[in-house]
């Protein structure tokens, strides 16, 4: 079993946010990680009688970083957050390749997640099964919205970093959406076994105790993840022709964010 154990609070508000602390088990060393729902952290972390090492934040959301203060006056621990990020107080800035340590061997990597905001960053662990805590980058069976980010911005995290991951990968995002980004999925690629199979699963499953997806599950219904497969690219240029008959994947993954944006 590996050291680290990541701790899923399910907040059950309207944003459906999910607050994660991520701990060593040997030592009780923890990380807060975009910290909301205040009391529910602070339980947890008293019951356990976790030490909090730090607060991280992947972005500047106020969904992901309204229980900053709160939380570090509870346990003195210091703030990290991206770089040039619209957050008050941080003691270090975070850049891609800066490392945070947790516990006696635990190592979380920086890495640049940018286009849901600019800037945003992913925390990936050094465990034998990789865990990456992702913000609002890449979500079950979607990916973020770009409102206050750049869409460009997020097709080439997707394209350079998360598709790079290896397939172990599990992912932890801010907000529960799956069953919703599985049934976009399907409208766009209705044969999709994949995804009509974890449709199923994910809806005999309550948002606290849901699946916990891996990229190599993800590249299967994750359509953002599917941007050559022939049924997407069929649907998408029969629907609009001005894509051309062979677009490019770039072009695939933006008209499919922008369908996302209103479906």
């Amino acid at each position: 079993m590996d050291d680290l154990h990541i701790e899923r609070l399910w907040l059950a508000n309207n944003l459906r946010n999910y607050n994660y602390i991520a701990v060593c088990r040997k030592t009780g060393e923890a990380l807060v990680i975009d910290p909301f729902a205040v009391d529910q952290i602070l339980v947890v972390v008293k019951q356990n009688s976790w030490t909090v090492k730090a607060v991280v934040n992947t972005h500047d959301h106020g969904d992901h970083i309204a229980g900053n203060a709160d939380v570090i006056t509870a346990t003195g621990a210091p703030l990290l957050a991206p770089t040039n990020a619209a957050i008050n107080n941080v003691d270090q800035w975070l850049n891609e390749g800066d490392q945070i340590n947790l516990g006696e061997s635990i190592v979380f990597d920086i890495i640049d997640t940018s286009g849901h905001t600019l800037p945003h960053i992913s925390l990936l662990s050094n465990t034998q099964t990789p865990e990456l805590l992702c913000g609002d980058t890449i979500f079950n069976a979607g990916a973020g919205n770009v409102h206050s980010g750049d869409a460009i911005t997020l097709y080439e995290t997707f394209e350079n970093k998360i598709s790079k991951l290896t397939d172990s990968t599990r992912i932890y995002p801010g907000h529960d959406y799956m069953q919703t980004n599985l049934e976009f999925t399907l409208s766009i690629e209705a044969d999709n076994q994949a995804a009509k199979q974890m449709l199923q699963q994910a809806n005999h499953h309550s948002p606290e105790n849901q699946i916990i997806t891996n990229i190599g599950q993800e590249k299967a219904f994750n359509t953002f993840l599917r941007l050559s497969e022939t049924a997407v690219i069929k649907n998408l240029t029969n629907r609009y022709p001005e894509l051309g008959a062979e677009p490019s994947r770039q072009a695939v993954f933006l008209k499919l964010r922008e369908l996302r944006n209103n479906w």
